[in-house]
């Protein structure tokens, strides 16, 4: 994402997750020209409406801030099994990419 302004993150997120301005806001509790002034002026919403919109968008709060560059996966609806193989999975795409650097 690099130096994106807040404003330009929380709509791409928004656009990723295929929901319109008024969608969202509703499922935050907020207006949609609320919504939109966030986006367009790169203003930040109180604490709450922060923590909603990224649990709505399955983000990180530091990500929509962006503070976090690291890329995450939702994993919700998995069992332990699932998990697990993703977790093995993960781990042996990392050691097949590593051994190829080498």
């Amino acid at each position: 994402m690099g130096d994106l302004s807040f404003g330009k993150r929380l709509k791409e997120k928004r656009e990723q997750a295929g929901l319109s301005q008024k969608q969202l806001a509703g499922r935050v509790r907020t207006k949609r020209a609320t919504l939109d002034m966030y986006e367009k002026t790169g203003r930040y919403p109180r604490l709450m409406i922060l923590v909603r919109l990224a649990a709505e968008l399955h983000v990180s709060t530091d990500e929509l801030l962006g503070m976090d560059h690291v890329k995450r996966m939702d994993l919700s609806g998995m069992d332990e099994d699932e998990i697990r193989y993703f977790e093995i999975l993960t781990k042996a795409l990392r050691s097949h990419i590593l051994l190829q650097t080498e």
